[in-house]
């Protein structure tokens, strides 16, 4: 099942990236172009088809400038299909997980209605939130960032995106210009949050508000006398998914302010005399310089601002890819890239379009640390064992694209690093370093988009197959 899930993940990037590279949708003529320029372009888009695909977010391309409006709508389309994808495969392998694991609800009597409506009600959140984030974007008289794009358009493809935690967007620099606005915070974050919770929690809390039996396990009597309310106490998998995700918001923007603000604490933080720093000529980074360039970087903005950003940039590393700041090797300190790269692995809920080995994963693994299995819970092993598996598969496949990067790319540890840990974990930002990427380069950060994507759903599912007895 593993091998069938990667070839069609691999098959649909390359079929999606082919037809995204014809003149139709790029509107790139290739009268009077060489067989490399051709072949070039062809890759880029394999590059960000797949990346949409899957919601990544790493590209090549300006895709306002590089694409007209067939070519947008189309990645419109691979963002929100592979989004949907993700939501229903994440669900079915989450509801399976929680069941094996004991994380779940015990009540549920039949798994094939508590299935189809889990998917319904999926589909339906992800249109809600969508809706409403196009509302909340639209821009009556305003355009996007870069060229004259269709402003309906634009937040349709921004609102998807960020619930899909796809993190691409039409403008060049992702949300680097709207860093002053209130919609990234606003808007941007509470979707790629609401995204990244997933299905299950979502519909078990949708259930507890209607107080359906079966939404939680059975009631309760809170404290307070015979005349207490009654309630439902949450899942195991809800309480650690909207507690990690609370835990992870909260610390990552607390490391993230408090690296940003210590510059001159730290020999590596980016500083004229950084040991080790990128050449002042390479031709990049030199882009990412002057007055301009230091207005967008986390540690010379306000106090407020940067901690605006320290939040907004916390929520975008589990999976979201947007930016407000720039995260380049002049520009944000070694040690806030570590930290974004823990927020990358840990990922988000097991049901939703973030990425990484995800929420649930992490905290079976921490509860089976401390508490051994015995052997009368077969169930409970196993899905211990789809845990450490999803972990480990992870863990080979970020190794594998590091090695790789390392091995032909220019670039140094840290940035090879970050961008490994990125495609692998579906996250999408990069420290300027996907444009710089060989061919070679550009196909191992491609398998790692669509492995990284398969790997943490294919494993659980294939382990904790229909078969398994309790």
């Amino acid at each position: 099942m593993i091998r069938r899930w990667l070839a069609i993940a691999v098959l649909a990037g390359v079929l999606t990236g082919t037809v995204l590279a014809l003149p139709f949708f790029s509107g790139r003529p290739v009268i009077g172009e060489t067989k490399g320029q051709i072949a070039r372009h062809w890759l880029s888009c394999i590059l960000t088809s797949s990346s949409a695909l899957t919601g990544t977010g790493l590209t090549r391309h300006a895709i306002a400038e590089d694409f007209n409006t067939r070519g947008q709508i189309a990645l419109l389309v691979l963002m929100q299909g592979g989004g949907l994808a993700v939501l229903i495969a994440g669900a079915l392998v989450g509801l399976r997980f929680r069941r094996y694991g004991g994380w779940g609800d015990p009540d549920e009597s039949n798994p094939a209605v508590s299935t189809r409506r889990l998917i319904a009600f999926t589909c339906v959140l992800m249109l809600v939130f969508e809706a409403v984030g196009t509302a909340a974007l639209y821009r009556r008289h305003d355009t996007a960032e870069d060229g004259a794009v269709s402003p309906l358009l634009d937040a349709i493809f921004l609102s998807v995106s960020a619930f899909c935690n796809a993190g691409l967007t039409l403008g060049r620099d992702s949300l680097v210009g709207q860093r002053e606005s209130w919609r990234p915070l606003g808007v941007i974050l509470p979707l790629m949050v609401a995204g990244s919770i997933g299905g299950p929690v979502g519909y078990e809390w949708w259930r507890r508000l209607l107080g359906r039996r079966g939404a939680a396990p059975p009631l309760q009597r809170s404290s307070g006398g015979p005349g207490g309310r009654e309630r439902r106490p949450s899942s195991p998998e809800a309480r650690a998914t909207l507690l990690g995700t609370a835990l992870l918001l909260v610390v990552g923007a607390g490391l993230l302010f408090f690296i940003e603000s210590t510059p001159r604490w730290q020999l590596r933080n980016p500083r004229e005399n950084t040991p080790g720093r990128i050449a002042p000529g390479d031709a990049l980074m030199t882009a990412t310089s002057g007055s301009a360039a230091d207005a967008q970087r986390m540690r010379t903005m306000p106090v407020g601002r940067r901690a605006a950003a320290a939040l907004f940039m916390s929520g975008s590393s589990r999976g979201g890819g947007f930016r407000t700041v720039r995260v380049d090797e002049r520009s944000l300190a070694p040690a806030s890239r570590f930290v974004m790269m823990g927020l990358m692995l840990v990922g988000g809920g097991l049901g939703g379009t973030a990425g990484g080995l995800r929420i649930v994963i992490v905290a079976v693994l921490l509860a089976a640390a401390f508490k051994p299995v015995v052997r009368q819970d077969p169930a409970r092993a196993a899905a211990i064992r789809a845990a450490a598996g999803a972990a480990m598969a992870m863990t080979l496949l970020i190794t594998a694209t590091l090695l790789v990067l390392l091995y032909r790319e220019t670039g140094g540890f840290e940035a090879c690093a970050f961008e490994a840990v990125s495609a692998c974990c579906n996250a999408g930002l990069s420290a300027e370093f996907t444009r710089r990427l060989s061919i070679e380069g550009q196909v191992a950060v491609i398998l790692a988009m669509l492995f990284g994507r398969v790997l943490p759903l294919a494993l659980p599912a294939a382990v904790l197959a229909p078969e398994t007895s309790r």
